[in-house]
C-alpha cells in the first residue's frame, strides 16, 4: 500500500497539482492530495487507514462533492476509526459552487472538523463555503446522511446560500440505515450566507426518516447572523419532521444592519415542527441586536412587507416535555405593512416547560421599548408568551417587559399580550412570572391611539378550557393609548 501511495503522490506532483490537504495516518504522515475531495477518496479507496488526520495547508476549491463514506463500506476497504480535518495554516477555506453538498458525511462516524488553528484554539481559522444559491435538492455545505453519528463540526465559519426550502446550510437528511443522523453536534461556529445577495432558506434544517429520526444532536455556542432570506419565509434552525430531542443552547442569532425583506414570507429564528418529536431543549440562547449577547443596535426589520416573526416556534408532542430555559429574546424593532402577529415564544402544541429552572427574559424589566412592533392593519396582534396549543405548559419565572407595540394606521388597533392562551384544552400552570416592571413607567406599553377600533392590552389572557393555575404572577407599569372608549387594559 505504502508504494502505491508514493505512486498518487509522484503522479500528483508530475502533474503540477498544488498540495492542500496533509494526509496523517496514526500521526505518520504519508501524502498529500490536492482537495478535500481527493483525500475523502483515498479513505474511501482504503489507501490510509486508522485514525486519520487531514490537514489544510492551503484554499480547497472543490468542483465536485466531498463524499465520505462509513468505515467497513467499499466492501470493507473504507475502514478508519476517526477521522479529524483541520487548518495547519490560518484563514485557509474549503469551497465550492455546488448544487449539491460540499461537505458529504454518507454515514460517516466519528468525524471532527476542527476549524482552529492546529486543532487546539478557539479561533475559527477555516471557512466552508458552498456559494451556489440554487433549490436543487440537497445543495448544502455540510449534508449528514444514512446514519452518519457522532460527528463534531466547531470552530469553523460555515457559509451558504442553499435556496432548497427542504434543506439547509447544514443539513441533517434521511437515511437507508438503521437509525438515523444521531449524536452530531455543531459547536461554536459562526453561521451564515455565502452572499448576501442570496441568503439562505435555513441555516439549519433537519427532516429524517420514519421511525430512524434525527435524535440526538446538539447545536452549542454559535453565532448566527444575517441569515434570514428577503424573498420566501426562511429560518434559523428548522427541525421538521423525523427529528426529536436536540439540544440547542447558547447560540446568538443577530442581525447587522437593517433587513428589508422583498415579500411577505414568515420567518422563525428556531423552529421547532415535528408533533411527534419530544424532549427538545432550547437554552440560554439570545435573539435579538446587530451583535451577540443582543448588544449593538436594534435588530430592525422595515415595514416593507407584512412578515409574521416567531424568535421561538414549537409545534411538537406531548410525551417527553421539550423545555426552555434562560433565553433573552430582546432588542428587536419590527414594522409590517399588515396585521402579521408577532411572538416571542409560540407554543402551537406539545407539552413544554418554559422557565421553571430558570426563566426566559423577554424585553426587559428596567427600560422601555427593548421590543418595539409596529403593526400596519387593524387587529395586529403582538405576543410575549402565545400558547394555543393543548398540551401542558408550565409556564413560571419569566420576566416579560419593555414592549412597545404601535400601529401605523391611526384608526387601527395593536393588540399586545403579554402572555395569551387560547380557547382551548390542555393544562396550563402560570405561576412567579414577573409582567411589566416595578421601575420604569409604561413597560407594557401601546403608543396607538386606535381611534376606530378597541385595542387590548393584557398582561395575562386566559381563556384555555382545561386545567389552569394562575398564582403569585407580578403585572405592573401597563399603559394602553387607545382613545377608543372599547378599548381594554387588564
Amino acid at each position: 500500500m505504502k508504494r502505491l501511495i508514493t505512486f498518487f503522490l509522484f503522479i500528483l506532483i508530475f502533474q503540477g497539482i498544488h498540495a492542500q490537504v496533509n494526509i496523517y495516518e496514526n500521526d505518520v504522515f504519508l501524502i498529500e492530495a490536492g482537495t478535500l475531495k481527493e483525500a475523502f477518496d483515498y479513505i474511501n479507496d482504503g489507501s490510509v487507514t486508522g485514525a486519520i488526520k487531514l490537514e489544510i495547508i492551503d484554499n480547497c476549491n472543490e468542483i465536485a462533492s466531498c463524499v465520505l463514506n462509513a468505515s467497513g463500506s467499499a466492501g470493507g476497504a473504507c475502514n478508519y476509526t476517526s477521522v479529524l480535518i483541520y487548518p495547519g495554516i490560518t484563514g485557509k477555506t474549503v469551497s465550492g459552487t455546488l448544487a449539491s453538498p460540499l461537505i458529504d458525511l454518507n454515514g460517516a462516524d466519528n468525524v471532527t472538523i476542527n476549524g482552529s488553528m492546529n486543532a487546539s484554539g478557539s479561533s475559527p481559522d477555516l471557512t466552508l463555503k458552498n456559494n451556489s444559491s440554487v433549490s436543487t435538492a440537497g445543495t448544502s455545505t455540510i449534508r449528514f446522511r444514512n446514519d452518519a453519528t457522532n460527528n463534531v463540526v466547531q470552530y469553523c465559519n460555515i457559509r451558504g446560500s442553499s435556496a432548497d426550502a427542504a434543506g439547509g446550510v447544514l443539513f441533517f437528511s434521511t437515511t437507508n440505515q438503521s437509525t438515523g443522523n444521531d449524536g452530531n453536534a455543531i459547536n461554536y461556529n459562526t453561521l451564515s450566507n455565502s452572499s448576501d445577495a442570496s441568503r439562505p432558506v435555513n441555516i439549519i434544517y433537519s427532516e429524517g426518516t420514519v421511525a430512524k429520526e434525527n435524535s440526538g444532536n446538539t447545536v452549542n455556542n454559535n453565532k448566527f447572523y444575517d441569515f434570514l432570506n428577503r424573498s420566501v419565509s426562511s429560518n434559523g434552525i428548522n427541525l421538521g419532521a423525523n427529528s426529536t430531542a436536540w439540544t440547542i443552547t447558547g447560540n446568538n442569532f443577530y442581525e447587522t444592519s437593517s433587513f428589508v425583506p422583498a415579500s411577505g414570507g414568515s420567518y422563525n429564528i428556531i423552529n421547532i415542527n415535528n408533533t411527534a418529536g419530544t424532549g427538545f431543549i432550547i437554552t440560554g440562547n439570545s435573539i435579538g441586536g446587530s451583535a451577540e449577547m443582543c448588544g449593538g443596535t436594534a435588530w430592525t426589520k422595515t415595514n416593507a412587507f407584512n412578515n409574521p416573526f416567531n424568535a421561538i416556534y414549537i409545534n411538537a408532542g406531548t410525551g417527553v416535555a421539550s423545555s426552555l430555559q434562560n433565553n433573552t429574546i430582546r432588542n428587536i424593532s419590527w414594522a409590517n405593512s399588515g396585521a402579521a402577529a408577532w411572538s416571542a415564544i409560540f407554543i402551537n402544541s406539545g407539552a413544554v416547560n418554559i422557565g421553571t429552572s430558570t426563566g426566559n427574559t423577554i424585553g426587559d424589566e428596567t427600560t422601555t421599548g427593548s421590543l418595539t412592533i409596529t403593526g400596519g392593519a387593524n387587529n395586529t396582534n403582538v405576543y410575549g408568551i402565545n400558547i394555543t396549543g393543548s398540551g401542558t405548559i408550565n409556564c413560571q419565572n419569566n420576566i416579560i417587559g419593555s414592549f412597545t407595540a404601535s400601529n401605523s394606521v391611526s384608526t387601527a388597533a395593536t393588540n399586545l399580550y403579554a402572555v395569551y392562551k387560547e380557547a382551548v384544552a390542555g393544562t396550563l400552570n402560570l405561576n412567579n412570572n414577573f409582567i411589566g416592571s416595578s421601575s420604569v413607567s409604561n413597560s407594557l406599553n401601546i403608543t396607538s391611539t386606535s381611534s376606530s377600533n378597541s385595542q387590548n392590552l393584557y398582561g395575562i389572557y386566559n381563556a384555555g378550557t382545561g386545567n389552569t393555575t394562575i398564582s403569585g404572577n407580578r403585572i405592573t407599569s401597563l399603559r394602553n393609548g387607545t382613545t377608543s372608549s372599547s378599548g381594554t387594559s387588564a
